[in-house]
């Protein structure tokens, strides 16, 4: 069993828009109040507007850029 960490957490209360979470380096998996959904290197995922809250854990080095249009 691999030891993982919360790399990152966001509360998106004020955010109307969705978020754009692309993968630059690493895996880990992203878990919201829906489910949890595994991440690799390339990989970008479009999280709808009424997603409010995701945490992203990973076991190795990870760089994510998050996009989003401003409340």
């Amino acid at each position: 069993m691999r030891l993982t960490m919360v790399i990152m957490a966001r509360e998106y209360h004020k955010v109307s828009s969705f978020k754009i979470i692309m993968v630059l380096a690493g895996e880990g998996i992203i878990k919201t109040a829906t489910g949890e959904y595994p991440y690799y290197v390339g990989d970008t995922y479009l999280i709808p507007a009424n997603i409010k809250a995701l945490a992203i854990e990973s076991a190795i080095n990870t760089k994510i850029l998050e996009v989003y249009l401003p409340a």
